[in-house]
């Protein structure tokens, strides 16, 4: 919240939107990790993040990533959003039909 009333740059929580889904959709729902190794998990990451960008490293960091894979991570994350989302409305539905794809449109 602070980020996007101080900044204006909703962009700025993008990169702790990935491994968060990850854990949620991945981890905690096969039941790898609990939910209490998941938070930590997720706080260990924010706090690397935050530890990244009040250093020069992440200027450094960022500089070596090509531009298109930041564009392309981006997309990623935001189609794994929408696709979750859709799933979760029943517009996409797992595929159960002869074809065996990953999902198919709901009825």
């Amino acid at each position: 919240i602070a980020s996007g009333l101080l900044s204006n740059l909703p962009l700025g929580l993008m990169p702790g939107v990935g491994p968060n889904v990850f854990l949620a959709f991945s981890l905690v729902a096969k039941g790898v990790v609990d939910t209490d190794q998941a938070l930590a998990i997720s706080g260990a990451c924010g706090l690397s993040l935050l530890v990244l960008s009040l250093t020069p490293v992440l200027k450094v960091v960022l500089g070596l990533v090509p531009l298109c894979i930041k564009y392309g991570l981006i997309m990623g994350t935001g189609l794994l959003s929408a696709l979750i989302g859709l799933k979760n409305i029943g517009v996409v539905v797992p595929d159960t039909g002869p074809s065996h794809d990953i999902v198919a449109l709901g009825d």
